[in-house]
């Protein structure tokens, strides 16, 4: 079993690296597509479409350094927190909607986007108030329990 962990835990290591270098590699491109189109003709300005697809590619980064942080929790702590695979969702679902061409949708595709993306906000609230109430009724136990301490002692 413990061969089967340090195993584990070396593939993480190398997705964490593969996934740093993505993003490096991201990053620049990001850069030099959003240069390259600030200075064609005309200079400084970017038409809708040129704007639609510079901020895909940006929240295309943005889903990568969400997933970077679900890799490095994951290595930490050896389980997945659900709070970042909740957000790594609905930024992928905000990164469809931003460059989708809406005359070319159908009204069922983009009902089904909508409901999910109230799904995935429920499902995100939900998560993030779980973890608020268990770490409000840890800290209560925790004050308890050095009440009982001291009640004793």
């Amino acid at each position: 079993m413990a061969i089967i962990e340090r195993i584990e835990r070396v593939i993480i290591m190398v997705m964490l690296v593969l996934m740093m270098i993505t993003l490096i590699l991201g990053t620049i491109e990001l850069g030099i597509i959003l240069f390259q189109e600030v200075m064609a003709p005309p200079v400084f300005i970017l038409n809708l479409q040129k704007m639609i697809e510079v901020f895909g590619f940006f929240l295309m980064v943005l889903i990568g350094i969400e997933l970077l942080e679900s890799i490095k929790v994951y290595l930490k702590n050896n389980k997945f927190h659900l709070e970042i695979v909740f957000m790594v969702a609905l930024i992928a679902l905000a990164r469809k909607i931003t460059i989708l061409d809406y005359n070319a949708t159908s009204p069922s595709l983009l009902m089904g986007m909508a409901s999910a993306v109230i799904a995935l906000s429920a499902g995100y609230y939900l998560v993030k108030k779980g973890y608020t109430q268990t770490a409000t009724t840890g800290d209560a136990a925790a004050k308890s329990d050095v009440q009982k301490n001291t009640v004793s002692e």
